[in-house]
């Protein structure tokens, strides 16, 4: 079902030309399809091998590039306008990841500056992508938050008996059913997300037509990308449960290069599973 990875042979003594469609080592550069590749449900399984065998040439500085990730996430979100800023400027850091893991599967070398490439080539449509996905998460939470609005303005102008009772029936199974409701607006949110960093970083696809090509991907593949999510939880659950959470260190930067891994299947010409055409 899986294949090992293996970079593209780099051996030469000298870089060549790039052109059009290869690289500086002679490697041909993945060309975007023009419609999306349906994969088989072991594909899902396949994204986390692959992104694991990236991961392992080079996993020191991978596990350095998401520790430093993580420290400039948790500091913005400590400080309240940044918070709110930093939920933009994810994507131009997963934007430097996805070039990072490229360069590496082309046979180049990952450098740890690969982190915040993005800010210099694609900060603008990087930024509006965090920006539509911002307000993508605020519309689906919205019937969570008339639910919760509803139940608090209950409690402060009923009287105790009838809040109890509400309390008790209908008022918690209405918002567990809003809660329910905002969970699967969710999905088509993160479903217009996912390969929207690559195809903007790697082929210089707009916001919104990346969100809708990346929609499309999705729906297409809801199979895989299930199979996908439903080993990711697992995976991460036993291995941050036994490693006393020091394992994430390695979980969260195979998970982050999923997004490539996944991409060059489903978009790609190169596909890294093996058996795909």
């Amino acid at each position: 079902m899986t294949s090992p990875y293996t970079p593209p042979n780099t051996s030469l003594l000298k870089e060549v030309p790039v052109t059009e469609h290869t690289d500086q080592f002679g490697n041909p550069i993945p060309k975007l399809l023009p419609e999306p590749r349906r994969c088989e449900a072991g594909n899902g399984i396949n994204w986390i091998t692959q992104a694991f065998n990236l991961f392992k040439a080079n996993w020191l500085l991978w596990i350095g590039i998401g520790v430093v990730f993580l420290v400039i996430i948790a500091i913005a979100s400590a400080i309240p306008l940044l918070g709110l800023l930093i939920n933009i400027v994810v994507f131009v850091f997963l934007g430097g990841i996805v070039k990072g893991a490229d360069i590496q599967a082309r046979g180049g070398d990952l450098k740890f500056e690969h982190l915040f490439a993005a800010f210099k080539t694609h900060l603008a449509p990087l930024c509006i992508l965090g920006l539509l996905y911002l307000v993508g998460i605020i519309i689906a939470m919205i019937p969570a938050l008339i639910a919760l609005g509803g139940m608090l303005f209950s409690m402060l102008t009923g009287d105790i008996n009838a809040m109890s009772q509400g309390m008790a029936s209908a008022s918690l199974a209405g918002i567990m059913i809003a809660y329910l409701i905002s969970l699967a607006l969710m999905i088509p949110v993160l479903m217009a997300i996912w390969f929207a960093p690559s195809l903007i970083v790697l082929h210089d696809v707009a916001p919104i037509e990346a969100m809708k090509k990346s929609f499309k991907a999705s729906l297409s593949n809801i199979i895989p990308m299930f199979v996908y999510g439903l080993v990711a939880v697992i995976v991460m659950s036993v291995v941050v449960l036994f490693t006393l959470g020091l394992g994430f260190l390695v979980v969260m930067p195979i998970m982050m290069l999923t997004y490539y891994t996944s991409y060059r299947d489903v978009w790609t010409d190169q596909p890294l599973s093996a058996g795909l055409k």
